[in-house]
């Protein structure tokens, strides 16, 4: 098989580029290992696409499938349902950018949809040699092996790329920069649940335990009473990722879940299914020095998950790959053929890329961290102050202090992920310089009372 573009990954990112290049007259192909079903619902994220993601569905013609198929939001609202069966709901302010929600399943079908059958081949890439086109060698689903070469290929694979370590192997600045995050290590589980009818499918609902920690469902895009992700993210030596029998876990979410019903609502496939999983940790926030290469002739780039990856704090995960995806379009060339054309875009992408990837990374710790129960601490305590200080001089002082991180995070139309860190940055700067003066009018004040 020969074609003008390789895509390893058919996860949002890689499908959505494919069906770019398709638009553009290109033959694309996209190379994902995994299938369509779901069988591990702790894999099956639910994502929303907030105006940066919207803007490439916009862009690829699918705007208005997402929005029939998806959960329309505006602001953040959850309902909190409490053991004793009542309900509250809560609003968040300062995020009031339009956005969908829907399961990361039904995305993938609305995608793929757009493509020919023979445009996604479920395979696993195992090695590339480059020699003015890629020889990419495939195993496919039923073991056999085969090639496929390609004038360019993209890597959409994830945050384990494959493309990554090979391009690793031939320049080693294709390595990861980290930084920490509260949340990293922190395990997602997931199980189907079949709520009750009057549960609303539309909202977001916080569940609280006769303990006090909570579990989440999002909003899903079917009618009320059908199946929906039950999802919780935490440490992994919470009590609830310890369970290795379905009947020991229904025990638990009995006792300490009496709203959710589960003899009623929840299955034993579900529960067997969470204790077989080992879940999806987060993991550190980290992105890679390198957005692209030319090697041998072959230009190779990366995007999503393999260029950069980080917890879900922000919920900027699919959002940050699909702003990959529109960077590079802007700047493609409408001539392929031409090299010099093809090299200058790809630079261009990769000092755009590289620079956000960087910049939403090191936005994660400073964002909202501390947003899944963690235990208090001294880190916990000293970000809730800053990040109140910094909200209460943002409506005070607007003109000297900028909204916080998740609130700028939110701005419809939005703003570049470097643009939010320098202005977090610069508030920084701001406070700091504030509590210098604030202290030496302090020492001052101290010392003239003393004379």
């Amino acid at each position: 098989m020969e074609v003008d573009a390789l895509i390893v990954g058919g996860g949002p990112v890689g499908l959505s580029l494919a069906i770019a290049f398709k638009q553009h007259g290109l033959r694309a192909v996209v190379l994902e290992k995994e299938t369509t079903e779901v069988q591990d619902w702790s894999k099956a994220y639910t994502y929303r696409l907030d105006v940066r993601g919207l803007a490439c569905m916009e862009r690829i013609g699918l705007l208005s499938d997402f929005a029939s198929k998806g959960v329309k939001q505006v602001g953040f609202h959850v309902k909190v349902w409490k053991p004793d069966g009542s309900c509250m709901e809560k609003s968040a302010a300062g995020m009031g950018s339009l956005g969908y929600t829907m399961q990361r399943p039904t995305m993938i079908k609305i995608l793929e949809s757009c493509l020919s059958p023979g445009d996604v081949v479920r395979g696993a890439l195992t090695d590339i040699n480059f020699d003015g086109k890629a020889i990419v060698q495939v195993i496919l689903k039923d073991g056999t092996e085969s090639h496929i070469t390609a004038s360019m290929v993209f890597g959409c694979d994830g945050r384990h790329s494959r493309v990554r370590e090979i391009l690793q192997k031939i320049d080693s600045e294709f390595t990861m920069s980290s930084v920490g995050t509260p949340s990293t290590g922190f395990v997602y589980k997931a199980m189907l649940y079949r709520p009750p009818q009057n549960v609303d499918p539309k909202c977001i609902y916080r569940i609280v335990s006769m303990s006090g920690f909570t579990l989440l469902m999002f909003p899903h895009d079917g009618p009320p009473g059908e199946p929906r992700p039950l999802q919780m993210a935490q440490a992994p030596s919470h009590r609830l990722h310890s369970f290795q029998a379905p009947s020991d876990l229904i025990d638990f979410l009995r006792a300490e879940f009496p709203q959710l019903e589960v003899d009623k609502h929840l299955d034993i496939a579900s529960a067997e299914a969470w204790c077989n999983t080992r879940g999806t940790a987060f993991p550190r926030a980290q992105w890679c020095k390198r957005a692209s290469a030319e090697v041998s002739g072959v230009p190779v780039a990366l995007l999503g998950d393999a260029l950069h990856c980080f917890p879900p704090d922000l919920g900027q995960g699919i959002n940050a790959g699909l702003v990959d995806v529109c960077c590079l379009l802007d700047l493609f060339p409408s001539d392929v053929s031409n090299k010099d054309a093809m090299r200058a875009a790809f630079k261009a992408y990769e000092a755009c890329a590289v620079k956000e990837a960087e910049a939403i990374c090191r936005l994660i710790p400073v964002g909202f961290p501390y947003q899944y129960q963690q235990p208090f601490s001294l880190s916990k305590f000293l970000f809730m102050s800053s990040f109140l200080i910094r909200m209460v001089a943002s409506k005070l002082l607007p003109t000297l202090f900028f909204d916080p991180v998740v609130v700028n995070i939110q701005a419809d139309p939005p703003l570049l992920y470097s643009e939010i860190l320098r202005r977090h940055q610069q508030v920084s700067g701001r406070l700091l310089l504030c509590s210098g003066v604030f202290m030496a009018v302090c020492a001052a004040s101290w010392k003239r009372f003393r004379i």
